[in-house]
């Protein structure tokens, strides 16, 4: 996702301005349980992630920060972690778009999922996993060449990590 809006040109022309803010809201799943015996895209949150995951529904509302389109990882715990968030944010909550690219994925590889939402979302929720969940934001920061969205993290986020 570029992170840009296009506008016409006095020549009919698209271009891309930089003025078209975009929040970003990365999210790791909740505590998750490991059953013996059950594959690691079907792992689930254990007790204390079911009773986590809508405190962060509860901190967007509180900070105004509601998203307007949600990426979920197809894993279970990562679709459960979703649930909650959405129940938390209530009538406000989006439908969420589970994303097969973003289970294993690396950090670049959930760039491009992020890169390919619609320029009309302004606050996008993407739920996924660690390495990655805790990668692109240091590989933003560091300014290593990317597409360079214009995403920016919402005023009072919580550390990455």
């Amino acid at each position: 996702m570029s992170g840009h809006h296009k506008s016409e040109h006095h020549d009919g022309q698209h271009h891309k301005s930089e003025h078209h803010k975009r929040r970003l809201i990365l999210m790791r799943h909740s505590k998750a349980d490991w059953p013996g015996g059950v594959a690691d895209h079907e792992r689930p949150l254990e007790e204390r992630g079911h009773l986590e995951a809508p405190l962060a529904g509860k901190w967007l509302l509180k900070h105004g920060v509601v998203p307007d389109f949600i990426l979920c990882s197809s894993a279970l715990r990562t679709r459960q972690t979703c649930t909650w968030v959405c129940s938390a944010l209530g009538d406000k909550a989006p439908t969420p778009k589970l994303e097969d690219g973003l289970y294993g994925a690396s950090a670049l590889r959930m760039l491009t999922v992020i890169n390919h939402v619609p320029d009309t979302v302004t606050t996008l929720m993407v739920i996924s996993h660690m390495p990655a969940c805790r990668i692109l934001p240091c590989i933003w920061r560091r300014g290593i060449p990317t597409t360079t969205p214009t995403w920016t993290w919402p005023p009072g986020s919580p550390p990455v990590g």
